[in-house]
């Protein structure tokens, strides 16, 4: 990546010494560390760089330029952030959380259904909850700013600016995602876009189903259908009790 690399001082090279890249970073703890450690290298050298006017143009308009922003709202990063009065990583935290806790809450129950563990009321709640609308749009929520932000990361060849934990919750949503609204989802043209958008691509899948064969099953949830078989089964109880 040398020839990509940005022409620094002296003073500057000492700061980027400062900066821990995380290579050899193995779990949560150490990889946050590393993040709050960087916090003041990193905005002293773009200080720097910003200062003497050392950054290559097309970086820069990559922050000040609303053509560089291929997002649903017509307005440069500079300005997205101004709108938000908050910084970009924070954003893409405060919406993780949101999604995140949907998959990591439920992530035993999906295996207890797994197993087998669940009554027929309790996987129609579980099936349900992550086939409907609202769970496209918690993605959409989460994936679209945290996509943005993890791409401007590679393009600055910066990944370390990434939280860890932000990092760490794509990852396991990602991984549940196959043994949940992948398996679930009635619309194959949406549950397409949603693999792409939690970061699956075509070839990743092929080796995972390869790996997985069990996790390439589609099995479509009709949710109304199920609705209506236990409802009419809560009503046979009920009149089989008072009887």
């Amino acid at each position: 990546m040398s020839k990509f690399r940005v022409a620094v001082t002296d003073s500057e090279e000492a700061l980027v010494a400062r900066i821990d890249f995380g290579d050899g970073h193995s779990n949560h703890s150490d990889r946050n560390e590393a993040y709050l450690a960087n916090r003041e290298p990193i905005v002293d050298l773009l200080t720097s760089l910003g200062e003497r006017g050392g950054l290559p143009d097309h970086r820069v308009r990559y922050w000040t330029d609303a053509e560089y922003h291929h997002g649903r709202r017509k307005e440069s990063r500079e300005q997205m952030f101004a709108r938000n009065g908050s910084v970009p990583d924070e954003e893409v935290a405060t919406s993780m959380s949101a999604v995140g806790s949907v998959f990591t809450t439920y992530h035993n129950r999906l295996i207890g259904l797994a197993r087998g563990e669940l009554g027929d009321e309790e996987a129609h709640d579980l099936k349900q909850l992550f086939i409907d609308s609202d769970m496209s749009d918690y993605l959409d929520f989460f994936f679209e700013p945290f996509n943005e932000f993890e791409r401007r990361c590679r393009d600055l060849d910066c990944m370390i600016l990434m939280p860890p934990h932000v990092r760490s919750m794509a990852g396991t949503i990602k991984w549940n995602f196959l043994r949940s609204t992948w398996r679930w989802h009635p619309d194959q043209t949406e549950r397409l876009r949603l693999a792409r958008l939690v970061g699956w691509t075509a070839s990743e899948l092929q080796a995972r189903f390869a790996e997985q064969p069990e996790d390439e099953v589609w099995d479509p949830y009709d949710a109304k259908r199920e609705h209506e078989r236990l409802a009419s089964q809560r009503r046979r109880s009920r009149a089989q009790h008072r009887s």
